[in-house]
This record gives C-alpha cells, sequence and structure tokens, in this order.
C-alpha cells in the first residue's frame, strides 16, 4: 500500500518526504528543517544546531577558542584566560609598600597585596630575558674589542 487509506488506516503521513517523519519532533518535517535533529532548531540563532553545537545556549560559543562557552567563561575574550576581576588583561605590578607602583592603562591599581597575574610574570621574564641577551652581547663586544686582531699582525 502506497496511501494511508489503502493501509486500512485513516492517518496521513504529515511528512510524505520525510522518512523519519519529523525526527526532533519540532512540528517541521526533516526534509525542510534547517535543523532535523535539533527541536530548538538553532536556540541561540549562531547558525549551528543544537544537536552539534558545542555551546547551544550561547551565541558566541566559544569566541576565544578555549574550550569553554563565552556564558560561562571567567575571561570571555582571553584564549589563556588569563584575567582578573576587572579586565581581560592585567599587568599590574604591586609594590611593597603601602601602594600599587604602577598599571597598565586599561587596569585600575591592583590593591596591596593582591596577586600578580601570570600574565605580568610573562612580561617580567620576556623582559628579563632581553636583559640577559643584551648583557651577553655586550661581553662578546668587549671580549672581542679586547682581543688581539691575528689580521693585524704580520710575520716578521
Amino acid at each position: 500500500c502506497t496511501c494511508a487509506h489503502q493501509c486500512g488506516t485513516d492517518t496521513i503521513d504529515s511528512c510524505p518526504h520525510d522518512a523519519e517523519d519529523d525526527a526532533d519532533s519540532d512540528g517541521i518535517c526533516g526534509d525542510v528543517d534547517s535543523c532535523p535533529l535539533d527541536s530548538a532548531n538553532d536556540n541561540d540563532s549562531d547558525g549551528v544546531c543544537g544537536d552539534v553545537d558545542s555551546c547551544p545556549d550561547d551565541g558566541l560559543n566559544d569566541g576565544d577558542g578555549d574550550g569553554i562557552c563565552d556564558l560561562v567563561d571567567s575571561c570571555p575574550g582571553n584564549a589563556l584566560n588569563l584575567c582578573d576581576t576587572t579586565t581581560t588583561t592585567t599587568t599590574t605590578v604591586v609594590s611593597t609598600t603601602s601602594s600599587p607602583l604602577a598599571s597598565s592603562s586599561d587596569t585600575t591599581l591592583a590593591p596591596l597585596g593582591s596577586t600578580i597575574a601570570l600574565e605580568t610574570w610573562y612580561i617580567i621574564g620576556g623582559v628579563a630575558g632581553g636583559l640577559v641577551i643584551l648583557l651577553l652581547v655586550v661581553i662578546i663586544a668587549v671580549a672581542c674589542a679586547d682581543s688581539p686582531d691575528s689580521s693585524s699582525h704580520q710575520a716578521v
């Protein structure tokens, strides 16, 4: 039988071109459903169906690519998750006196005793590494200047 009345039933196939007959039960036949296995039909409107969306309720998904959906990411926009409570980048240096020494222009000054962000240690390490390289270059330059030049000696 090909028609419902020929098979002895009074039911009509509401999705004749959808073999799974609206598998997600959203009232849209699978052959025309943009998300045939997502009953919410891309709830967050990000263009990714909920059944395959890693962040089904977050339209931004994982904007910084750190594997954490932006709605719950403590540092959205920062893939290394290096941030404090005020900004996504922190480069505050804290002194041992009663006030902070310095802060970058995009953060507020941290109170005394606050933890220096890991990003700050990266900056300090980079500066220290640069100074070590500069020191080595100076040592080599001085050593070369003090050594006798073999091309200026002539055989007697």
